[in-house]
């Protein structure tokens, strides 16, 4: 192996072993791994191999301008502006930890994307996916419910507790692994007539269990009696993916995506102001809402549509 390479791959093992003693996490190592140890080959195959420390602009542009180049148009080669964003930014924490602000000194710039024709349910897809989650049980007619009509991101549904269901809205711990922002969601009148049941169903599930009941809703007894939370996976496999497929919609990659997409297009579609959206999504800037509902050229012109009748209107009187 080339000293170049070797030393890289040292400085790498270093940095990685640093950052675990503080609050890195094996998700986050992997990544770490997996985008350092790419842009060093890449370094390698073009014979510019160096140690992170000695890392500079021509290998920089050599990464951008090559393998992590910008993907002009859907299906076109290269990255996203996002993607690239994610490796610089994975790269640089390597890098400043010898010293090396290249990265910073760049000053690079990576502005969003446009989002354009995101998927979300038409009426009668809602309909069917709902009903075909309730020919699943109970507890798949409420996860659905709750990620579609009421907007919950994955981790939110299944950090949901008893406790959060007091009162006419449901307290909402956000995304983040302690937990984030706090925020209410009133119910959705269907939420609001299947849970009595659900609760009824948790009562069942938890009869004859081991250990402490921390009141979490989505929960399963394991062989030794003991209760475990519903995992992001199982949700998807058992739940999200039979749904689809019964109902015959297609599917995306990110399921829980779609149905919040759903959720706040169609409160779009019904004149609620992008702000109020916002609030009960649970984003902290409106434009991740725009973002969201994937707004593209029919909202601009259904827009205008709106203001050439009230033009039109006004020259009648």
């Amino acid at each position: 192996m080339p000293s170049a390479k070797r030393g890289w791959n040292e400085a790498q093992e270093r940095y990685v072993a640093e950052r675990k003693r503080e609050d890195l996490t094996d998700k986050h190592k992997l990544e770490i791994d997996r985008i350092c140890s790419e842009a060093n080959r890449h370094l390698t195959d073009a014979g510019m191999a160096c140690h992170p420390s000695r890392f500079g602009r021509e290998h920089l542009d050599h990464l951008l301008t090559g393998p992590w180049k910008h993907r002009p148009h859907p299906g076109a080669e290269g990255l996203s502006q996002r993607a690239r964003a994610y490796n610089v930014c994975l790269l640089n924490g390597l890098l400043k930890f010898y010293d090396n602000l290249t990265v910073e000194k760049a000053r690079l710039r990576f502005p969003r994307e446009q989002v354009r024709d995101l998927d979300y349910l038409k009426p009668p897809e809602r309909k069917r996916l709902l009903s075909c989650a309730a020919r699943l049980g109970i507890m798949a007619h409420l996860m659905v419910a709750l990620e579609m009509l009421m907007g919950l991101r994955r981790c939110e549904l299944l950090r949901l507790t008893l406790r959060d269901l007091k009162g006419d809205k449901i307290r909402v711990s956000g995304k983040g692994r302690l937990g984030g922002k706090v925020r209410y969601v009133p119910y959705h009148d269907e939420v609001r007539r299947i849970l009595p049941e659900f609760l009824r169903h948790r009562q069942q599930v938890v009869e004859g269990r081991k250990g402490t009941d921390d009141g979490l809703l989505f929960v399963r007894k394991m062989w030794s009696g003991r209760l475990k939370v519903w995992s992001h996976d199982w949700v998807d496999v058992h739940v999200m993916i039979p749904a689809f497929t019964d109902a015959r919609v297609k599917r995306p990659d990110n399921l829980n995506h779609m149905l919040r997409r759903t959720y706040g297009r169609r409160l779009w579609d019904l004149g609620v102001p992008l702000e109020r959206i916002a609030l009960v999504m649970g984003h902290e800037d409106t434009r991740t809402t725009i973002r969201y509902l994937g707004l593209n050229e029919d909202d601009a012109r259904a827009a205008m549509d709106v203001l050439n009748r009230a033009d039109a209107e006004l020259r009648e009187v």
